[in-house]
């Protein structure tokens, strides 16, 4: 938040008391080339005199592992009143299911008449929970809330294969095998670390300058390439004979529909995304996001 003056801190809005209450939760962003010690003093002089209408909550390490810029706070301020607005800002929003993420993000765009939006991380229509959105100045910083690590919670339909490997694509194969909790468990540790995995044919990957999913649903048969992705911990919630429900924390673009369909294949079945929520992106818990209304 530009309140020194001296270009410390990148951001928008007004640090003053009487200035309007900004939709967070906001960024304090530190160049590397200031002097760190007292640039952050300055900021927590700061945030102790504005304590009483702008709440400010110190994070001692950064909220991302970051390259060329180091994230030493996070501010977290009143939702705007009617009059309200503020354009430069992440908002982040519990999205609904059935919404695409370019539909919500608009969505946002328009309540917060901002003239730029950008998001850090699609959710598919039938995904629900946290859409990172940064509207104006904030979508410089879209490349760097990409790479926090993301929680995802979301059920797996055994028994089926789907040709999106969720359950809005096309049944393309059946298996009468059903994985025991047991067997889960037992396969956990073998999707859990560093991982090759194959993205879907329905997804964002651009193939000669065209996106998978346009190339799929025109017909076209899509071999992506495996990619590195990492999974810092997967977790069994419940099994049942046809489902089960796990949670994973993983890295930038992992994809859970492959990991279902990976995982239903080495337990000798077909498997595929029923149901999926993201609950956390980097420092943004559920609790930290809006609805629309």
């Amino acid at each position: 938040l530009n309140y020194l003056g001296g270009g410390h801190f990148s951001g928008g809005g007004s640090a003053t008391t009487d200035g309007p209450k900004l939709f967070g939760p906001w960024f304090l962003f530190l160049d590397h080339a200031d002097s760190n010690e007292a640039v952050i003093a300055d900021a927590k002089k700061m945030a102790a005199a504005q304590d009483a209408q702008w709440p400010f909550k110190w994070m001692n390490e950064p909220l991302y592992p970051l390259n060329r810029t180091t994230v030493t706070g996070q501010l977290q301020v009143q939702t705007p009143g009617p009059h309200q607005t503020a354009s430069h800002a992440w908002v982040i929003l519990a999205k609904p299911l059935g919404m695409g993420s370019t539909q919500a993000v608009a969505a946002v765009r328009r309540i917060f008449d901002a003239r730029k939006a950008g998001h850090a991380g699609t959710l598919d229509p039938m995904a629900t929970g946290i859409l990172a959105v940064a509207l104006g100045e904030a979508t410089k910083t879209v490349p760097f809330a990409m790479e926090a690590e993301k929680t995802y919670r979301f059920t797996a339909t055994w028994g089926e294969g789907r040709d999106s490997d969720d359950a809005e694509g096309r049944v393309t194969g059946t298996s009468d095998v059903r994985p025991s909790r047991e067997a889960i468990l037992a396969m956990l540790p073998r999707f859990t670390g560093v991982l090759s995995q194959g993205p879907p044919a329905y997804s964002a990957v651009r193939v000669g300058g065209e996106r998978a999913y346009d190339l799929a649903r025109d017909g076209e048969t899509v071999t992506l390439e495996p990619r590195e992705i990492e999974v810092f911990e997967a977790r069994l919630l419940n099994a049942v004979q046809d489902s089960a429900e796990f949670e994973i924390t993983c890295s930038k673009g992992t994809y859970v529909r492959s990991w279902v369909r990976d995982i239903a294949g080495a337990l000798g079945t077909l498997g595929h995304v029923s149901a999926l929520r993201r609950t956390r992106l980097g420092a943004w818990e559920e609790k930290d996001a809006v609805t629309l209304e």
